[in-house]
């Protein structure tokens, strides 16, 4: 495999470049009849997205963007304890370095600024068939969070999580916390966010 560059997304790389690895990243998730919300941003509605977000490219030796991947820090409400957070988002592999070591280089850097921020949590949502990332991210530490249905995409989602230094609730209640809402949201919506009751 060939040398690959990651770093925070230079002036000299364009939102167009992002967006035109988003879109190619998909492919496959579009042949299988998956709508990844982020697929269709244009270059500037990533811009505006990720305006408050650190946004990470990987670039092979002629400066293509490979990958993509972005961080926010902020606040969240954990049950009734409001912590900081990291959000891992926009994350995209061009088909040809999916599989490869790109996904991790992309999440070493996005760690190595998350550090200097001092959150408490890491988490990111992915299709409940992704299982690949799934797999990846639980290997690292990951564990399973919370389930949701957004109306800007066709199936269900999982979000994964990972304390940063220590944790604030034990396994047991994290675990209850993902199963309550697994059930919450298989009765409430169909995938995609559409209500079963229409209320």
């Amino acid at each position: 495999m060939k040398e690959i560059r990651y770093m925070l997304k230079p002036e000299s790389i364009s939102w167009d470049e992002i967006a035109k690895c988003q879109y190619d990243a998909h492919s496959r998730n579009r042949k299988k009849g998956f709508h990844m919300s982020c697929q269709d941003l244009t270059g500037n509605q990533l811009k505006k997205s990720l305006k408050s977000a650190y946004c990470f490219v990987a670039l092979d030796e002629n400066n293509k963007v490979v990958g993509t991947s972005s961080i926010k820090i902020n606040h969240i409400y954990l049950l009734w304890k409001r912590i900081k957070g990291c959000y891992y988002c926009m994350t995209a592999i061009i088909p040809e370095y999916q599989g490869t070591d790109v996904y991790m280089g992309l999440s070493d850097i996005q760690m190595k600024e998350m550090a200097k921020h001092n959150v408490d949590i890491l988490y990111f949502d992915t299709a409940e068939q992704n299982k690949l990332v799934q797999k990846l991210n639980k290997k690292d530490g990951f564990f399973y969070y919370l389930y949701k249905s957004y109306d800007s995409t066709t199936y269900y989602s999982v979000v994964m999580a990972k304390w940063a230094n220590k944790k604030i609730f034990p396994d047991r209640v994290m675990n209850s916390l993902f199963f309550m809402s697994k059930v919450y949201t298989k009765l409430r919506y169909k995938a995609g966010g559409v209500k079963r009751f229409g209320i």
